[in-house]
Formats: structure tokens, C-alpha cells, sequence
């Protein structure tokens, strides 16, 4: 078995590791708060995390000791009109924070309760506190992660169930122009663009009559599509544009027609096993 793939299943048993044991060490009764913070919207695990250090915005770990509880919930609720009013605190995390200012939350009185709750339970830990069930955002990739869906796109490393690479349709700052396809369009700032909300389906999906042609019966994996988002999240940081513009009329047609056969050719091959 070749070291990427070896990797890659690796990586794939300590996820579900990790998520068991998460979901079975949290308590019930906080499951619909560690939700709210990591899945439901709201915006919490994008912007914090709960013991892994800061990203956007403050790591919250400890907040339910560090802050007193009506001056958090007015801060969620009400972030620009705390720092307006010169509150010491406030302004100190606006200038940590390069001026960026959270967007008020909104939060109803029973969501906040909530959250405070399992703010206060994972204080109590030790360790970090991983939101139930909350998505891994292309942005929290490993570079390790980011290496691998670079290779997975590339072809550089073979999809699990035979599909083809994403190089053959579509293209990202960085390649050359002989190594990336024009049919399909340009995703360098494909994360930017869709988000996590509409890239994920994506990749789940591929719904598009061109990807159910070629993924239909190869399906990217879980772990695949995640290094996939993760790569273009990754590309997506710069803010330049991809090397594809200007390429030759006669590449363009070049590549196709080569599509067309090889999408052809599958279809034959198919329909011939079936026969």
C-alpha cells in the first residue's frame, strides 16, 4: 500500500476516533449548545475555538472564569455599542485583533443560557472542548491536509475509488497552464466564492451531468473531500488570479476534444461491462 494511502487511512481513523470520543464523553444535556456553537450558523466555531488558541476571534476557554456573564451577553448581542462606549476590555480585544469587530449575534435568551452552560462545562476540562457534530472548516486544515488534497487534485495521488483527478477539468493559481484543465471552471477561489454551505454538497455530490459521469461509481471519499476543500481553501488565502488567462485558442480545443474522447471512452466501457 503506497505511503499516501497509508496516510490518508490514518488520518481518517483518528477523525473517528476523536469524534467518538467526543460524542460520547459530552453530556447530554449540552449536545444542543455544542451544536449551536460548532453547526447551527451562528458563527462561534469560525471565528473561536474552545482550548485551541486563537483564530479570528479569542480562544473562549476559561471565558465563564475571565468574564462576568452579563458582560459577555451584551458583548454578543451588542459588540460595536460595548466598544463605543470605551469599554476597557473591549477596545484592548479590537486592537489584539487588528480592529476586526464581531458581528452581533442575535442570540435568544435561551440560546445564550445555553451556551454559557457549556462554556461553564468546558472550563471544567482540561483539555480542549471540540464542538458536537461541528463541521472541520477548509481554513483549520493541517498542511499535511492541504499537501494531500493538492495531490489528489493534481493526480499525484490516486482517489480511492478510481475517479479521475480534479486536474483534467479545472484549474487553480499556481499550475502551470499544461497542468490544469479549462472545460470546467476555474477554482481558485472556488472556497471564497461558495463557502463552506455550497462546497461541501459539492464535493458530496457532484451533480453537475459531467461529474455524475465520471464520479458517479467513484465517489470521492469523506476524507478525500475534505483535503479536496482543504487545498482549495488554501489557494483561496491569495489574492491574485490564476495563471489561466490568455492560454491559446488551440490548447483550449486541444483539451476538448480530449475530454470529449475520454468521457466517451468511459461511457463505452461502461455500457460494454453492462452489456
Amino acid at each position: 500500500m503506497s505511503s499516501p494511502m497509508v496516510f490518508r487511512i490514518s488520518v481518517l481513523a483518528l477523525a473517528i476516533a476523536t469524534t467518538a470520543q467526543a460524542e460520547s464523553e459530552l453530556p447530554v444535556e449540552f449536545e444542543a449548545a455544542s451544536k449551536l456553537f460548532g453547526l447551527k450558523g451562528k458563527g462561534c466555531s469560525s471565528c473561536h475555538t474552545i482550548g485551541n488558541g486563537d483564530k479570528t476571534g479569542p480562544d473562549l476557554k476559561e471565558i465563564t472564569r475571565r468574564r462576568e456573564k452579563a458582560w459577555v451577553k451584551r458583548f454578543v448581542n451588542a459588540p460595536a455599542e460595548v466598544i463605543s462606549s470605551g469599554d476597557a476590555v473591549a477596545v484592548e480585544l479590537v486592537q489584539k485583533f487588528k480592529g476586526l469587530e464581531m458581528a452581533p449575534q442575535d442570540l435568544e435568551e435561551s440560546e445564550f443560557e445555553s451556551l454559557w452552560s457549556y462554556w461553564t462545562y468546558c472550563d471544567g476540562l482540561k483539555e480542549a472542548c471540540i464542538p458536537y457534530d461541528g463541521p472541520k472548516w477548509g481554513t483549520d486544515a493541517t498542511p499535511e491536509e492541504v499537501a494531500l488534497g493538492a495531490a489528489l487534485f493534481e493526480g499525484r495521488a490516486g482517489l480511492e475509488n478510481g475517479g479521475p483527478s480534479c486536474l483534467g477539468c479545472h484549474h487553480v493559481r499556481g499550475m502551470s497552464i499544461w497542468g490544469g484543465g479549462s472545460v470546467g471552471p476555474d477554482l481558485t477561489f472556488a472556497y471564497a466564492r461558495l463557502g463552506e454551505n455550497k462546497l461541501v454538497p459539492a464535493l458530496e455530490e457532484m451533480s453537475t451531468p459531467m461529474m455524475k459521469a465520471l464520479y458517479g461509481k467513484a465517489p470521492l471519499t469523506p476524507t478525500e473531500q475534505y483535503q479536496i476543500k482543504a487545498f482549495l481553501a488554501d489557494v483561496a488565502r491569495d489574492g491574485s488570479i490564476s495563471n489561466l488567462e490568455g492560454t491559446h485558442f488551440l490548447y483550449l480545443g486541444l483539451e476538448g476534444m480530449g475530454l470529449v474522447v475520454g468521457l466517451a471512452l468511459i461511457l463505452w466501457s461502461r455500457k460494454r461491462g453492462n452489456a
